[in-house]
């Protein structure tokens, strides 16, 4: 059995009737350059999931037993429907999770019916998978205030230790940092999926398990290398966000 269940997928009736094209009209233009030069397929629909409607394509091909897919979202009407913010650099969609959810549903029909099985979850691990996707990326900055030698005065209130105070040839200073975008960065998702059972409805179904993310291939910040430490002249690292669902 797996080491670790993910989440479960859940089949919506579109499977039924989902119809393979052998290839696609357009292909995709993946953020990452894949050595595969396998010929791409895809499947364009729409899906109603009250008040929520996305349309949006699925693209996929068969790279010597790993599925690369990409899926470019045409239009979407209430995606306020679903939760979504921002941590820094990193996105939480709701809205665009959702679809990615069904959009592996179809990719899944799809591939079924282009005779490319499932494996049962034992003994594992499953059929591989791996999305490309694009995800913004930010860096901490600073300003440095010389300060006098007289220490500090703080409200009777406050709780913590004070600003730290640091001395470079004879001068104090203290910084104070913020966050701002430091470009995008190609991302891609790891995963696999497998026939197991279901520990939360009970009976056989699709089970999506070693869920990775992380920079593509030889991947940064579209803006690295920008900003430098006045101290030290070093380049400030970029952060990226493909532990989100991205842009």
């Amino acid at each position: 059995m797996k080491k670790f269940i993910l989440f479960v997928i859940l089949f919506f009736a579109i499977i039924s009737s989902i119809i393979v094209q052998q290839s696609a009209a357009q292909p995709p233009t993946p953020c990452y350059t894949s050595p595969c030069t396998e010929v791409w397929h895809d499947y364009t629909t729409t899906h109603n999931y009250a008040p929520f409607t996305v349309k949006y394509t699925i693209h996929w091909r068969n790279c010597g037993g790993q599925i690369e897919c990409v899926l470019d979202i045409i239009s979407m009407t209430n995606a306020n429907f679903f939760a979504s913010g921002s941590n820094y650099e990193t996105d939480f969609n709701g809205a665009k999770a959702m679809t990615e959810h069904m959009a592996l549903s179809v990719l899944i029909g799809q591939l079924i019916a282009a005779g490319i099985p499932i494996p049962e979850c034992d003994p594992g691990p499953g059929l591989p998978f791996v999305k490309f996707y694009t995800a913004r990326c930010g860096v901490w900055v600073k300003c440095s205030f010389p300060l006098s030698n007289t220490p500090e005065t703080c409200d009777n209130c406050w709780v913590g230790p004070h600003p730290t105070r640091y001395t470079i040839g004879g001068t104090t200073y203290v910084d104070v940092y913020k966050w701002q975008p430091c470009g995008t960065i190609c991302c891609q998702k790891n995963y696999n999926i497998c026939i197991g059972l279901d520990p939360l409805w009970g009976g056989m179904n699709y089970i999506i398990s070693n869920v990775t993310r992380g920079p593509a291939p030889g991947a940064m910040c579209s803006e690295a290398g920008t900003c430098q430490d006045w101290k030290t002249g070093a380049n400030i690292p970029c952060n990226d966000g493909c532990q989100g669902d991205g842009d």
